[in-house]
């Protein structure tokens, strides 16, 4: 049946006739995507309505595109239709996006697992790199090598890949590439197939918050890396741009997207999503995401911070917030920051 789904869009551009495509996109340009959603909507209802009529076919996929070349309401009727839909807000798109793409990674996660296992005694492939490094592309994502790949001198590190795009290697005080592929491993899926950038560290640039939002506005989603004096590695996916903390003037407003989460490293590897992905009804202090200004930055609200650090990137806190409905990122709610690591996503 996900075949039948996954060219949706090609139900509106293709095979709709022209003037029903003149009036969608003259909506897309006031309404933005959403309007896509609701033409497509429309048309499942209307061919759910007409199957009937149209009988038996036996194959689903060119079902819907002969219904769509014959479209049985007029150019008028089809929008009137299409925007007496209800209950279809940003916000709604948004949470169904961001749950589809956890269901696609997990779905992904285990079959990778299983081709892992089924090749297991098959041969390396082998890509090289612009600068010759040979890199080992796998179509799994176990951090663990196979007692095959542990003889080849040296040792191949395998990477975690989308399609078969390898992570480049990134230098991180903090993180190693297990770490890396670990932390990409949880990112969106438009996301997955980029590059990791160091934007910022402490170590180079210094210890002004300033500096941070200066170094990673403009640059979108980014990735904080914290390692406190206990050598603890935790941190969060910031899905919006940090320029944003000024849409609301100087004053101190939580913002961002339900994209974004707060993970932990070492000792323990664990992702903490947004509660909204999994529950409908979130309450306003389920929804703050990111904030900051020139004395403090933070991640994830509610009842105590997710994740905080003050205008030297010093001292910082962790709690249980209600946006992530998270445990403590580190043994100490009040921790130091050893080093401070921020990645673009390019």
């Amino acid at each position: 049946m996900d075949h039948v789904f996954d060219n949706w869009m090609w139900w509106i551009f293709n095979h709709l006739p022209f003037s029903y495509v003149v009036k969608v996109m003259d909506c897309f340009l006031f309404e933005g995507p959403k309007i896509l959603y609701r033409a497509a909507l429309t048309i499942l209802i209307l061919f759910h309505k007409h199957q009937g009529k149209l009988g038996n076919s036996g194959n689903l996929t060119n079902a819907v595109s002969h219904f769509c070349e014959n479209m049985p309401l007029s150019e008028e009727k089809f929008m009137k239709m299409a925007f007496s839909i209800r209950s279809f807000s940003r916000n709604e798109i948004k949470r169904l996006q961001l749950k589809n793409e956890l269901e696609l990674n997990s779905r992904d996660r285990v079959s990778a697992m299983t081709i892992s296992a089924s090749h297991e005694n098959l041969s390396l492939k082998m890509s090289h790199s612009f600068n010759g490094t040979a890199i080992a592309l796998q179509p799994c994502k176990s951090d663990l090598l196979s007692h095959k790949e542990k003889s080849i001198e040296p040792p191949l590190q395998r990477c975690r890949s989308l399609g078969m795009i390898p992570l480049a290697d990134v230098q991180s005080v903090i993180l190693t590439v297990n770490d890396l592929q670990t932390i990409w491993s949880w990112l969106p899926r438009r996301l997955a197939i980029y590059q990791p950038t160091l934007l910022f560290s402490t170590e180079e640039h210094g210890t002004s918050i300033l500096t941070l939002f200066s170094r990673t506005s403009g640059h979108g989603p980014t990735i904080i890396v914290i390692k406190n004096m206990e050598n603890e590695v935790f941190g969060a996916f910031c899905g919006s741009d940090w320029s944003d903390r000024h849409q609301h003037g100087n004053f101190l407003t939580y913002f961002g997207t339900g994209e974004t989460f707060l993970f932990t490293i070492y000792p323990n590897r664990r992702k903490y999503e947004w509660v909204g992905i999994t529950n409908q009804d979130v309450s306003l202090t389920g929804q703050m995401f990111m904030a900051g200004d020139n004395t403090t930055l933070t991640i994830g609200g509610g009842n105590g911070e997710g994740l905080q650090l003050d205008s030297e990137l010093f001292n910082g806190q962790t709690k249980h917030c209600d946006t992530f409905d998270n445990e403590p990122l580190c043994s100490q709610p009040y921790f130091k920051a050893k080093i401070v690591e921020v990645f673009g996503i390019d």
